[in-house]
């Protein structure tokens, strides 16, 4: 496999890579973001007052 990267890239590396695209996206894209989840992936919504756990990229998006 070929790598764009020279060298090793370690997870911290690849942790803060993640993180910054997923906030650019979230910023600039909202409608998109849940394209960084699957179909396993769960999420618990809460405004202070009521809780809701959505498990599902569809169900993320919504």
């Amino acid at each position: 496999m070929t790598s764009f990267y020279p060298g090793h890239v370690n997870a911290t590396q690849v942790g803060t890579y993640f993180v910054c695209q997923y906030y650019q996206i979230l910023q600039q894209q909202p409608d998109s973001v849940h394209q960084f989840y699957t179909n396993l992936s769960s999420m618990v919504r809460s405004d202070g007052a009521a809780t809701e756990s959505v498990q599902g990229m569809l169900a993320i998006k919504d």
